[in-house]
């Protein structure tokens, strides 16, 4: 188990010395315009999302160290998210600024949806990519069950210009269903450099006909990657096109395509990245802490909550890259990725320190009882 005593308290660290109120000091320094109490509340509810891998308010009060009752700190915990509104720029500015991004960055666009019971809950997801995996910037809670249009995109992408004038984006990834020619447009007007994929169907112009835009890839090897010169138009945009051959699970022939508005050789090497976002979205789920678990379908109060999730989410990631530095372990398999992945190695570091601090406490007490049953 790492020595988390070791670190050095660096609010631009969220790998800090791990005392119990580490993540109160960095909120405080942060979220200034939240009171003491709001302050507090928070930096349990973290802790308490770490240990139960869930976001269930039920369950995360029966491990908040408060001298109360259950029912008292549930609904504590229920004011906080029915009550507190962040501020998504400052909250963004908080996860980009104790994960020290600087320069050029990727960003990620994908959609996560859910049902609970009639409610669909449908969110937006813009995140950036850093060290290898995916962090949660800005989202928006769809007010539907299907895909987002251009405005609902293209405000989150106004919201990173606006909080970060400083950084230069050098590519956004989207997956096949974030297409459209006044996407595109929109796109080309921010200045924003892309590489989306397309599906093997697309419709493209070539000798003035309409053909499917696997056609131009349909000669090359497995594995043969390509890109098209000059630009080609798609959906009456001018843009650049490479695509891959590639085995799909079945073993069958299938393509990897992808559009972008410059031109780079290695674009499918970039587009790569996008898969982070996928892995984030299962350590907030299935992997993490459960945020299907939710019984709340308000977008403010859901809001709230995926906002404290983002916070205790890269308070693992950095947690994990701590622990990689100092302890030289989780080899990397032939695949190229780890056995154990950063998140999980960190989430597993975090959940053990906890667990012996619960230990401590509980041999001290003993400790204590044993005296006065002597001193009786």
């Amino acid at each position: 188990m790492v020595d988390f005593q070791s670190f050095t308290i660096n609010p631009q660290d969220m790998a800090t010395e791990y005392k119990g109120n580490a993540i109160l000091e960095i909120l405080k320094g942060e979220l200034e315009y939240l009171n003491l109490s709001r302050l507090k509340i928070m930096a349990l509810m973290i802790e308490a999302i770490i240990k139960t891998q869930t976001i269930c308010l039920w369950k995360l009060c029966e491990v908040i160290p408060l001298k109360a009752k259950a029912l008292s700190i549930n609904r504590r915990l229920q004011r906080f998210v029915s009550e507190v509104v962040f501020n998504p720029l400052v909250l963004a500015k908080i996860i980009v600024h104790l994960c020290d991004v600087k320069g050029k960055v990727y960003l990620i666009m994908d959609r996560t949806n859910w049902k609970l019971g009639d409610s669909n809950i449908n969110i937006l997801m813009l995140s950036l990519s850093y060290e290898g995996k995916g962090i949660p910037l800005f989202w928006k809670f769809l007010n539907k069950r299907g895909n987002s249009n251009v405005e609902e995109r293209i405000e989150l992408l106004k919201q990173f210009k606006k909080a970060f004038p400083e950084l230069e984006i050098a590519g956004f990834l989207a997956d096949r269903e974030f297409i459209g020619e006044d996407w595109f447009n929109k796109l080309n007007e921010l200045n924003i450099p892309f590489i989306i994929r397309v599906r093997n169907n697309f419709q493209i112009c070539r000798k003035y006909k309409l053909q499917n835009i696997k056609n131009l890839f349909r000669r090359l090897s497995v594995n043969e990657y390509n890109l098209i010169h000059p630009k080609r138009l798609v959906l009456n945009v001018q843009l650049f096109i490479s695509g891959m051959k590639i085995l799909n699970k079945e073993h069958r022939v299938d393509y990897c395509i992808v559009v972008s508005n410059f031109d780079r050789d290695n674009s499918l090497e970039v587009y790569r990245l996008r898969w982070q976002i996928e892995c984030m979205f299962k350590n907030l789920k299935s992997s993490g802490f459960d945020i299907e678990a939710t019984h709340l379908t308000k977008h403010e109060r859901l809001n709230a909550l995926l906002s404290v999730v983002s916070i205790a989410y890269v308070w693992v990631v950095k947690v994990a890259e701590k622990m990689l530095q100092v302890a030289k372990c989780n080899k990397i398999l032939n695949h190229g990725r780890r056995q154990i992945s950063e998140f999980r190695q960190g989430l597993r570091e975090l959940k053990k320190f906890y667990s012996f601090q619960i230990q401590r406490v509980m041999k001290i007490m003993f400790n204590f009882c044993h005296i006065l049953r002597n001193y009786l």
